[in-house]
């Protein structure tokens, strides 16, 4: 609710400066949110407006950071392909522009491979979730946006039934988890739950049951 309300405030004051980089940053913030909290209809209204301002302000970073939220919306969380493989490539475009930030081309590569994976083009996924990984060691090695992409990485190969190199990403994951979040962090439970995956595809179903306990323990508290 305190994000929500930040987002609003930024969104009016930003409206009265009437000026198109902060306006179409305050849109930017306020798609991501109403993603969050579910509400994907806002999400890609907002974001689609943040990259209208953006664009009418040659502000190529908004732009290449809405474009790459709003694959997310509409790839990811809703299936709808063919519009998401259209955003991708004005994100690509104005990340380029940009001069070609490696945060900013993690982040893309993180909202490709989830589309991909959802498409079950799982070769695909796994590319560019071990691209994204290989950006974000060196850009924020032990982060918690490492783990997210090790942990992206690790459901893309355990898809591909690569469960050996699988367990080695949600394990590289899981470390960075509990050193950042604590034991009993729902993050740690999600990684848990992954390596049980792992686990059940290797045919090792005590320590899969063992990994599901522990995490069926931290969702359950």
């Amino acid at each position: 609710l305190a994000a929500a309300l930040t987002a609003i405030r930024t969104l009016s004051r930003a409206e009265g400066l009437d000026y198109r980089p902060v306006v179409a940053e305050a849109l930017l913030l306020c798609g991501q949110l109403q993603e969050h909290l579910g509400d994907l209809k806002a999400s890609e209204q907002s974001l689609l407006n943040a990259i209208s301002q953006a664009e009418a302000s040659r502000h190529d970073v908004i732009t290449a950071r809405a474009a790459t939220h709003l694959v997310l919306v509409l790839g990811a969380r809703q299936a709808r392909f063919g519009e998401a493989h259209a955003w991708e490539k004005l994100a690509q475009g104005a990340l380029s522009r940009s001069g070609g930030s490696p945060a900013l081309q993690a982040a893309l590569l993180q909202t490709q491979g989830l589309t991909r994976y959802n498409e079950g083009q799982l070769a695909e996924a796994t590319e560019a979730h071990q691209r994204s990984v290989t950006l974000l060691e060196k850009l924020e090695p032990g982060s918690l946006r490492l783990a997210e992409a090790l942990n992206n990485l690790g459901a893309a190969l355990r898809g591909g039934r690569k469960s050996k190199e699988a367990l080695l990403a949600f394990g590289r994951a899981l470390d960075i988890l509990l050193e950042k979040t604590g034991p009993d962090s729902d993050l740690v439970a999600a990684t848990r739950n992954g390596m049980a995956n792992g686990y059940m595809l290797e045919g090792r179903f005590q320590e899969a049951f063992a990994l599901y306990q522990q995490a069926f323990a931290i969702f359950t508290e």
